[in-house]
């Protein structure tokens, strides 16, 4: 029989610690964090009423965390029904992706596709555990640039991201799979307060999707 490093009740052990320290995380990044995840998403209504876009950008699982609040938008959060928002995740332009950064340098991928893509008015996602990647820090400064609004989801101090873009969301913790895990709790609401403005349901329709 294969023997383990850790026994099981080890392991529970680690993982009770580590799940207290995470909800303890969640619940102070929550209360922190509240009014401005309205005004994100309050932000991102008043874009697409405006005929605008939702841009995001992030690396790693930040990336993953872009592709997924896209995905949201396009496709749909709660509302079946409602109508597809545009949102576009800048890193799956694969081909633009390793172009720009075999010709220039990584550090340039985000603003040069937020040149591309971004006009004023649209909303900008960054997303950046440490608050520190060059190739986001230097996309929030395009987008500014160009007069897109930017809302930046972060970690730890909020690094120097927390300085440039016009609204932070920073998960208090400085673990990167807690940050990651906390700023799912950030934009699904906002992504859920963007459905409740769109969708188009019965009289007590309302009332379901609030109460999940």
């Amino acid at each position: 029989m294969m023997e383990f490093k850790l026994s099981d009740s080890k392991l529970i052990e680690i993982f009770d610690t580590d799940h207290e320290k995470f909800q303890n995380e969640l619940d102070f990044s929550y209360r922190q964090n509240t009014m401005n995840i309205i005004l994100a998403g309050k932000k991102c209504i008043e874009a697409y009423k405006s005929g605008k876009k939702v841009l995001i950008a992030g690396n790693g699982g930040s990336a993953a965390d872009a592709q997924h609040i896209s995905a949201e938008l396009t496709g749909f959060f709660d509302d079946r029904d409602r109508k597809a928002l545009e949102a576009i995740a800048l890193h799956c332009d694969t081909s633009a992706l390793t172009a720009i950064s075999n010709d220039k340098s990584y550090e340039m991928v985000f603003s040069r596709l937020i040149e591309a893509h971004g006009k004023s008015g649209d909303i900008f996602i960054a997303i950046t555990t440490s608050g520190n990647s060059p190739n986001v820090l230097r996309g929030i400064e395009k987008a500014r640039e160009l007069g897109l609004y930017t809302i930046a989801l972060l970690g730890g101090d909020g690094g120097k991201a927390k300085n440039l873009a016009d609204l932070s969301l920073i998960a208090g913790s400085s673990y990167t799979p807690s940050i990651q895990a906390i700023h799912s709790r950030f934009y699904h609401p906002i992504c859920k307060i963007i459905d409740l403005e769109f969708a188009d349901y019965l009289s007590d329709g309302i009332d379901k999707i609030v109460s999940r």
